[in-house]
């Protein structure tokens, strides 16, 4: 079978060498013509991805079929591309026809329906698991979390992403891992834990390069909804700009980003008074809820009260179908605004803080609690309607996150209050964290082999009471009678162990976690029984990883990802007896049946 030009570079995100390589040439075949179609669908050419998909689409190619679906859900013809993907699926291979379902399910999140988008991914991701596709099944479970987080449920989004992370690579195409993580930073700024959700954010935006323009416009968009909430609205018009600096000229007003971009701009240009320039932007939008909900607001703002709650009322119509609470809340709260001071005022607050209050998502309900305080302002509110508001108030204050501790380990020793250095002993936070609650003697005979007795305790009393001063009275616990007392790490920490990052991305398969904390042997200034045997542990732990990894990127046909993968356990282990062996194994040489043992 004749190799498929250009299919290497785009399973490696390398879009612009796949049209350097194929574009203007009449000897493509229609394999390759899909291949073409999609480099050009992600880096946002859609006329000519339309073009290069259709034909090799009627002639049977199924990569084709779903490309072409994703096309029509791009440039906005959404009946159009749900009629053609329902009406192909039942033509394709197992793995194609769950590639059409992740389109649809996509297709559902931008018509609203994020609980059947939510369903759809999960069974798309549940049938590329089925038949061993762990990398293709990544991307519908990023979806599923996705639509997860938007109807607030942000645990079920959260677990989702972190199975999707652990098999997403970084090299050598990144878009998926970025979206992963920008969504995951997403999920967790909307219930307010801002600290973890800017690190993942900030990675996000580190993985991108400017062929990545899907990945680009996605994380752009979470960071500008979480500059929004957190009143950044310079930052959310830097962001707003950026996606709207990927759209080309011919680029719909009603396809899938330039909707997105209209939408933000009627909003920042409400906020900033330009009334005109909004209703402009307004005029260029589609129907559909959140334009309506915008209408509404625009015209509330102007104070046409009567087109505003028409407006709005439809809005909340559609809001209310579609189970989408929060836009239930944000309705109800402006439709108090524009009723404010007449009796119809108190029972839309009533209503659109008891919406708010049965939404998780607490950063934007923040805006609905706002809005109906100045609602109310003229008029006193009864007991029960100060009660919602005091009750909304509360649910809208994410609890305090507990302090983060980062203990370094691996190729050096260091301890990091909320990212401060601090005098704290890492051998003694990596023993209990490691093999924890521990007594006093079992801890002197790990930490101070070689020393007495007398002088090992003391040892460790003063590792203790470093602990403690530097990190605060509840870092360490202890429980038990004074004789047989043990010490623990306090629950109320968020404790960052490199080592157990490294044993858990082995086990989990994820050679980002695994070699992103590796920076070297485990406490080289500790010398003990346990110290080894946690090195050995490590190194186990990697040594089995690699070739159980190798195994998954042949049965999915990812060379790029197989070298890189062989390359870093090199970096990590440059004399290792196996090298030789991963390195042939990697260069398709060896057999797979070496491969999984």
């Amino acid at each position: 079978m004749a190799a498929v030009r250009g299919l290497g570079a785009l399973e490696g995100g390398r879009f612009g060498l796949v049209l350097t390589e194929l574009r203007g040439r009449l000897d493509l075949s229609p394999a390759e013509l899909a291949v073409l179609g999609t480099a050009e669908l992600s880096l946002g050419a859609y006329p000519e991805a339309e073009l290069h998909l259709l034909r090799p689409h009627l002639a049977g190619e199924m990569r084709a079929t779903v490309g072409y679906g994703a096309v029509l859900l791009e440039v906005g013809r959404w009946a159009q591309a749900r009629a053609h993907l329902e009406g192909h699926r039942a033509g394709l291979s197992p793995d194609w026809a769950a590639e059409a379902q992740q389109v649809l399910a996509t297709l559902d999140l931008e018509e609203g329906w994020w609980a059947r988008a939510a369903e759809r991914a999960e069974a798309a991701a549940r049938d590329l698991l089925a038949l061993g596709l762990e990398r293709r099944a990544a991307g519908p479970l990023v979806t599923m979390a996705w639509a997860c987080a938007r109807q607030g449920q942000l645990a079920r989004a959260e677990g989702a992403l972190q199975i999707a992370l652990s098999v997403l690579p970084e090299y050598p195409d990144p878009a998926e891992r970025a979206t992963a993580l920008a969504t995951l930073g997403w999920t967790q700024a909307v219930a307010g834990r801002l600290t973890e959700a800017q690190a993942h954010l900030d990675r996000a935006s580190q993985l991108l390069s400017t062929e990545q323009v899907q990945a680009q416009r996605f994380v752009w968009a979470a960071r500008a909804d979480v500059a929004a909430w957190t009143g950044d609205h310079a930052a959310e018009q830097v962001f707003v700009d950026r996606v709207a600096a990927t759209l080309g000229p011919l680029t719909p007003p009603e396809s899938r980003w330039a909707r997105w971009v209209g939408l933000r701009r009627v909003a920042l240009d409400r906020r900033a008074g330009q009334w005109s320039r909004a209703l402009r932007a307004l005029a260029l939008l589609p129907p559909g809820a959140e334009a309506l909900w915008q209408r509404g607001a625009l015209l509330a703002d102007l104070s046409e009260g009567p087109a505003a709650t028409e407006a709005l009322q439809a809005a909340l119509d559609t809001f209310r179908a579609q189970g989408q609470t929060l836009g239930e809340a944000q309705t109800l709260s402006t439709l108090c605004r524009v009723a404010a001071g007449t009796p119809e005022a108190p029972d839309l607050a009533r209503q659109a803080l008891d919406a708010a209050l049965r939404s998780p998502l607490l950063l934007p309900v923040r805006a609905v609690v706002d809005e109906v305080s100045a609602a109310l302002a003229g008029q006193p509110p009864s007991a029960a309607l100060r009660a919602y508001l005091d009750a909304a108030r509360t649910h809208a204050q994410p609890p305090a996150p507990p302090p983060n501790v980062q203990v370094q380990t691996l190729g050096g020793a260091q301890v990091c209050l909320a990212g401060q250095p601090v005098r704290a002993p890492a051998a003694l936070l990596a023993c209990l964290g490691l093999c924890g609650p521990l007594d006093r003697a079992t801890l002197q005979l790990h930490l101070y082999p070689d020393r007495a007795p007398a002088a090992a305790s003391s040892a460790v009393k003063q590792d203790i009471y470093r602990c403690r001063q530097a990190l605060g009275p509840q870092s360490i616990v202890s429980e038990g009678a004074h004789h047989a007392k043990r010490y623990r790490l306090g629950p109320a920490y968020h404790w960052l162990l490199d080592v157990a990052e490294v044993l858990r991305g082995a086990a989990s398969l994820d050679p980002v976690r695994a070699f992103g904390g590796l920076h070297g042997a485990f406490l080289p200034g500790v010398d003990s029984d346990w110290s080894r045997g946690v090195q050995a542990q490590v190194d186990a732990a990697l040594e089995g990883m690699v070739p159980a990894l190798l195994t998954v990127y042949r049965r999915e046909r990812l060379g790029a990802n197989m070298g890189h993968l062989v390359a870093q356990f090199a970096q990590a282990y440059p004399e290792h007896p196996r090298l030789a062996e991963f390195r042939t194994l990697a260069s398709g040489e060896g057999s797979a049946a070496v491969v999984s043992q």
